[in-house]
């Protein structure tokens, strides 16, 4: 019984659990990449005291993302269930009996097949005919079969008709009758018909030895079960006790005490690079961490299911296309550069396409980056304070629609560039000037 506080947990601090108060122990945990929707989460319920409870991560209420799902037949053998899919409709086949042999039921979660006895009333796969006395077939009815002596194993007395006469007709049996009642018997075990061990009697020595090292005796296989050896593991779980863990750890947190997640400092934005811990319901429901950005998706599985999607930063398209939309409340961001100050200056189109400055100082060369790709329209506005106060250069492809403007050395003029090959050639238009 020394092994009780080694292997169950002794004192000293809990170095295994999580607590509220310690940075990284989720980080140092074992990930998993890819998380599944049958994976485990603890949570505090809120509609229940906060007491915490498991919930698997596909059970999880929407975040407003999703994706396409499907489904396929696995293995190699007999007919999948899985037919199609029809837009967001996963459709499955039906599973029917091909005669009345057969009978399938459901059976709230599961489908029960099963077998009408009463329907099976001739045997197809044998041959019948040589059902006789001496035929050799699949099934046979031979006299060397009905032959006792030829028999094996056990049978009991009910089963032999001749039992009783057998039996008196050995003489070991009838010599072993006319033996006296049996001697009363002292020590360990006492009792003349009937024996008994007396108390005490069975020391540690006469027990059965512990097949392995670091075993508690005891029963985890239900009431009435057999003595086995249980592992430290085993005792834990049945006194609900964590690995390392001692009575007196206000910091762990524990599924049986409410609150202990809700008083924690609360993170109100979460990003996707923040830890979790699960249990893996791949991998014996092992604790490991996980990315929250790595949590299979429950949510929408497309924006049509959505008909209020709203944006919670900014959206980026990654080069595709937006079609068949009303745009309402919309503007051009502004690209305020502020001096322009001689020399290069660079006009970044991802900054936005209304670009403002003043020129001064000395000659300006602009400079045009993050322009789309070629077969995009692109229209940049140019509000230039002073632009006359300095020579303005421009890259090489352009084209001033009805020759280049006199610039106003003091005061606004307004251009408008226009492409559409990646400024690789531009019209650069007069709007206003002097304004």
């Amino acid at each position: 019984m020394a092994m009780w506080e080694s292997e169950v947990g002794g004192s000293g601090t809990d170095s295994n659990a999580i607590h509220d108060n310690v940075a990284g122990e989720i980080a140092a945990l074992t990930a998993k990449a890819t998380p599944v929707n049958a994976d485990l989460l603890i949570i505090e319920d809120s509609a229940d005291s906060n007491n915490k409870k498991k919930v698997e991560i596909g059970n999880l209420p929407s975040s407003g993302t999703g994706e396409s799902n499907t489904a396929s037949n696995q293995g190699t053998d007999g007919v999948g269930v899985y037919d199609t899919k029809a837009g967001v409709d996963l459709q499955f086949r039906n599973v029917a009996p091909a005669s009345n042999k057969v009978t399938i039921t459901l059976n709230t979660k599961d489908i029960d097949i099963d077998v009408v006895p009463a329907n099976i009333n001739n045997i197809s796969d044998v041959n019948a005919t040589d059902l006789t006395d001496g035929g050799d077939s699949t099934l046979h009815y031979h006299a060397s079969d009905r032959d006792r002596s030829n028999h094996t194993g056990t049978q009991t007395a009910a089963t032999i008709s001749d039992f009783d006469t057998e039996v008196s007709n050995n003489s070991s049996v009838v010599a072993n009758s006319a033996k006296v009642t049996n001697a009363t018997h002292s020590g360990d075990v006492t009792g003349a018909t009937t024996l008994t061990i007396a108390a005490d009697a069975v020391t540690y020595a006469k027990i059965q030895n512990v097949v392995d090292d670091q075993r508690i005796l005891g029963n985890i296989a239900g009431a009435g079960s057999i003595v086995a050896e249980l592992t430290a593991a085993q005792v834990r779980t049945m006194i609900n006790v964590a690995d390392g863990a001692t009575a007196g750890d206000a910091n762990a947190i524990h599924d049986n005490v409410a609150s202990e997640i809700s008083a924690l400092n609360a993170k109100a934005t979460p990003v996707s690079g923040d830890l979790i811990i699960i249990e893996d319901s791949a991998d014996s429901n092992n604790k490991k961490k996980v990315e929250i950005g790595n949590l299979p998706s429950s949510g929408i599985s497309n924006v049509v299911e959505d008909t209020t999607p709203q944006l919670g930063g900014n959206l980026d398209g990654q080069g595709n296309q937006i079609s068949d939309v009303v745009f309402l409340d919309c503007a051009d961001k502004v690209n305020a550069i502020g001096s322009i100050g001689g020399g290069t200056q660079d006009i970044d189109y991802a900054l936005g396409p209304y670009v403002t400055g003043t020129v001064d100082t000395s000659e300006t060369t602009f400079t045009f980056s993050n322009i789309p790709a070629s077969g995009n329209g692109v229209y940049i506005i140019m509000k230039l304070t002073n632009p006359g106060s300095q020579t303005l250069n421009f890259p090489a492809g352009y084209n001033f629609v009805g020759g280049e403007p006199t610039w106003t050395a003091s005061g606004t003029d307004i251009i408008m560039i226009e492409t559409s090959d990646a400024m690789t050639n531009y019209n650069i238009y007069t709007v206003a000037q002097d304004v």
